[in-house]
């Protein structure tokens, strides 16, 4: 179960995902590559499967769900994939599984890798004794970013002596230790991508360079800002405060944005979501805790970067941000018109209509099989809640939400439904969820998406769970971004009934 809980964490943090199955690829024209998966190992064998997720159109974040889903059965010997691709170079990850007692396991460490995928690879994988070899046309690429995950937690007992600084008050001090760490890191993974630089493309080696790059610039970030929110809430105290202040001017000092060319920073998946993330969390560090988080870094974003990699970081802002209707309004038009890369202007585009304009018409079963459409809800209002098996957060809204439901659930106006992304892979999971009522109740219409991979997860990009969206009677969206029952459960009521 654990496992399980896991891997759903990870894709939803983690949008229109395309999901096709091995047997509906065999007549894929180009751009594909092409994937043989050897089974030698007889403990893998329990209902082995595989599953390819690969990053549409350029759109390499992990904010964005923008993905073609191929998926297959595996058996002892080989199993052969041709898998479509949307670009010359794609950025993918590939999920080994198997069946271990009622749950399905990745390999280890398969599941966190992030692959570059070429048109024309011919890639073999061979599974043995727990161990996993590339073979094949390209296959250089795979084995050296298999070998930079496994590198990872190399510093793992320095982190721990920086830690312990940390807890003791040495701030500055463990914070220079997370630097020397952090440093070593990335020097031995760059040792490590260099020893496969004869074997790579120039674009592919620059890529998985600003990639690790950008892990190096993220857990620094991590380090010295993870915890400092706290300290609006007085749980931080004012020497750590200052050390943080010292430690993060010093880095934005030393900090290269010329580390390579703008467009493999752009194009890099990881990059941008570090500079991003290193807005947010500044903002909720340092920011005023009064202020609009979304505007805050956008008018931060708009201050701080240029070009491409505003472009980027930009969306990655809208991508993240479940802010109310009106703070789309107040800046979706200044914000379209001055991205200037096509790729960007179009997703930004698309993401805007889709949160503020027509709701998405959905089709999805419940428990029974029944479909149900959102135009069957025509003239009420309608609130959804995304939430899956195994999310903590999800089970605390469900509880905030019930009192609200039981008042309301009378009500002709307006109509409760729940959207559980388990996926048909995990419907007897869902079925034990509403049967616990932890996550839902009887009196919402409890229905089931496939996983991230649908319609209606990719159409508002919900990328973050739970979500809870509020549908006019209209049939427009009226929010993503209500009160949060789980902050003040009478706001989210009152809002409500404003509506009805």
């Amino acid at each position: 179960m654990k496992t399980y809980f896991k891997y759903l964490l990870m894709m939803a943090c983690l949008s229109a995902f395309e999901s096709i199955s091995a047997s509906e690829i065999t007549s894929i024209t180009k751009p594909i590559a092409k994937f043989e998966i050897v089974v030698l190992d007889t403990f893998f064998l329990k209902k082995p499967s595989v599953e390819f997720k690969i990053y549409k159109d350029g759109m390499n974040t992990k904010y964005n769900m923008q993905v073609i889903a191929v998926s297959g059965n595996l058996k002892l010997g080989a199993t052969k994939f041709t898998i479509p691709l949307s670009t010359p170079v794609n950025y993918g990850k590939i999920y080994l599984r198997y069946q271990k007692g009622e749950q399905f396991e990745n390999i280890i460490g398969f599941d966190r890798i992030l692959f570059l995928m070429e048109v024309e690879d011919d890639i073999k994988i061979i599974i043995d004794k727990g161990k996993v070899e590339f073979k094949g046309k390209g296959s250089e690429k795979y084995a050296c970013a298999f070998s930079l995950s496994k590198n990872a937690n190399v510093f793992h007992k320095q982190h721990m002596i920086r830690g312990e600084l940390l807890r003791k008050g040495n701030y500055t001090e463990g914070f220079k230790k997370d630097q020397l760490n952090q440093d070593s890191l990335f020097n031995v993974r760059k040792q490590i991508l260099t020893s496969y630089r004869s074997n790579l493309s120039n674009q592919i080696y620059n890529l998985m360079l600003a990639d690790i790059w950008a892990d190096y610039n993220g857990a620094l970030v991590t380090g010295m800002l993870s915890n400092v929110a706290q300290f609006i809430k007085g749980k931080v105290d004012e020497k750590q405060l200052n050390a943080v202040r010292v430690a993060y001017g010093n880095y934005l000092k030393r900090f290269d944005d010329k580390f390579l060319p703008e467009d493999i920073l752009a194009k890099s998946f990881k990059y941008c979501d570090v500079l991003f993330r290193r807005e947010y969390s500044f903002k909720e560090a340092f920011g005023n805790p009064d202020s609009s988080s979304f505007l805050s870094r956008y008018h931060a974003i708009n201050r701080n970067y240029e070009g491409v990699i505003r472009d980027k970081v930009m969306l990655i802002n809208f991508y993240m941000s479940k802010v109310k209707s009106e703070e789309f309004e107040l800046v979706k038009k200044e914000a379209v018109n001055q991205t200037r890369s096509t790729l960007y202007r179009t997703a930004l585009t698309n993401l805007v209509n889709n949160r503020t304009g027509i709701a998405y018409e959905f089709e999805l079963p419940d428990k029974y099989g029944k479909l149900h459409k959102l135009s069957d809800y025509k003239g009420k209002v309608v609130v959804v809640d995304f939430w899956y098996t195994g999310c903590g957060n999800c089970i605390v809204m469900a509880t905030k939400m019930k009192p609200i439901i039981e008042e309301l659930k009378s009500n002709p106006k307006v109509v409760f439904i729940t959207v559980s992304i388990d996926g048909d892979r995990y419907r007897k999971l869902w079925l034990e969820s509403l049967k616990s009522e932890q996550y839902s109740s009887k009196d919402e219409i409890n229905l089931l998406a496939e996983g991230i991979t649908s319609d209606i997860v990719s159409y508002y990009n919900v990328n973050r769970f739970p979500t809870l969206l509020v549908i006019s009677e209209e049939g427009k969206v009226i929010t993503l971004n209500p009160p949060d029952p789980r902050i003040d459960a009478k706001k989210f009521r009152d809002f409500l009934l404003t509506h009805l």
